[in-house]
């Protein structure tokens, strides 16, 4: 059986998954949808629409895998999702001072959004874990991939046309800024995924030609940032001006440039109240949102924007050592049991995708985090019959279509 299917094979269960899959790797494009179906109809918000494009399908794909007598695998995620659940009441209860940061429900990096929310990243761990096969899971992130490719050509030109991107500074306000690093880890999406069906021999001309796009966006955006960092004063005054004759609030900007405010002061910061962090949690750290609590004090963010540093802060020197050896030894172990199978394909895709966790993500804030660990699960667990074949399928295979 190959790697990839035909949406024609598909039945009504495997439609309500790929439904359900392809809106959560794509959650940006159902707010998108959402925006512009509420500028329309003012009932129509991304607090309910995202959670609802992607739980109804999600919630029919269960009733009928209960209807067919197929096996669900729930176990899994209430094992993961339980221990953050234990670590999350251990901080309230040693650390009751942690509670106000938790749970800010003005800010997007309270528990409300990371842990429970029902488009927490987490649940990618809950909806890859029950996929009904590693073909689907392909299926799910390729159309996500146009989606989002899509989406980001049209944010692309529309920020070329403003000149100027909106970015979101350490005290979570917007200001008009030369670059904006979430469009690049976003478009690198679209540069995996592109160039990973190009060498499995899916239409290559095509996907080549899609990942250099996505290159030339991320890379005319570097560029472009450094030659207006160059003048970057000059640029923030005229900035300043404009937005200040339309009434908008330009306090960052005036931050920027009297120079009491600058991003890249921010990483080293970071790095040295982490250190300290660390130091002060000692072998088993300062529990969940340790971290929060007090980095959140000077940097709205509120986490160390390194992955080691977050586990170290929160776990501690020896139990967040202990937790990343077990995790990579497992991930290996995983991956050489799937060799040659499309979950290790999939292990290869996924992994660059949380290269974002070293320099400026939280694994709290990361979906790729959950669906690597998810596809890991399943790779350790799963019969080897059920990991799919290799992604070119079997040798002379007639040429399969995905969509």
């Amino acid at each position: 059986m190959s790697a990839f299917i035909r949406l024609s094979s598909l039945s009504l269960s495997d439609w309500c998954y790929l439904l359900a899959l392809t809106g959560f790797l794509s959650q940006g494009v159902l707010n998108t949808i959402a925006s512009t179906l509420g500028a329309v109809i003012p009932a129509v918000t991304d607090d309910w629409f995202t959670p609802v494009a992607i739980h109804v399908p999600f919630a029919l794909y269960i009733c009928a895998r209960f209807i067919e007598r197929r096996p669900l695998r729930f176990m899994p995620f209430v094992v993961v999702y339980s221990i953050l659940l234990i670590m999350m009441l251990l901080s309230v209860v040693l650390h009751p001072e942690y509670v106000p940061t938790m749970f800010d429900e003005t800010w997007s990096g309270s528990l409300w959004s990371t842990l429970l929310s029902p488009t927490a990243p987490v649940v990618a761990f809950l909806i890859v874990t029950l996929a009904p096969s590693g073909q689907l899971i392909l299926l799910s992130l390729i159309i996500a991939s146009y989606a989002t490719f899509a989406g980001n050509v049209v944010r692309y030109a529309a920020s070329t046309l403003r000149g100027y991107w909106i970015a979101v500074d350490s005290q979570g306000n917007e200001y008009a800024s030369a670059y904006d690093l979430g469009f690049g880890y976003s478009v690198l999406l679209s540069v995996i995924v592109f160039t990973f069906l190009a060498f499995s021999g899916r239409r290559p001309w095509l996907h080549l030609a899609g990942a250099a796009v996505s290159l030339f966006m991320i890379l005319f955006l570097t560029a472009a940032g450094l030659v207006l960092i160059a003048n970057l004063n000059r640029i923030l005054v005229s900035i300043q001006s404009w937005m200040a004759a339309r009434g908008s609030n330009a306090r960052s900007l005036d931050r920027l440039i009297d120079g009491s405010f600058t991003e890249d002061d921010a990483r080293d910061n970071l790095g040295l109240i982490s250190a300290r962090l660390i130091d002060e949690g000692g072998p088993f750290g300062l529990g969940l949102y340790g971290d929060r609590y007090h980095i959140r004090r000077q940097y709205h963010w509120g986490y160390p924007h390194n992955f080691l540093d977050e586990m170290w802060v929160t776990y501690g020197w020896l139990g967040g050592t202990l937790l990343v050896i077990v995790g990579v030894a497992l991930a290996i172990r995983a991956y050489l049991r799937a060799r040659h199978t499309l979950h290790a394909a999939l292990m290869v895709v996924f992994l660059p995708l949380i290269f974002q966790l070293w320099v400026s993500m939280s694994y709290l804030l990361s979906v790729w985090f959950w669906v690597l660990l998810a596809v890991t699960w399943r790779s350790l667990t799963l019969p080897r019959e059920e990991l799919g074949a290799g992604v070119r399928g079997r040798p002379g295979a007639p040429e399969p279509e995905y969509g």
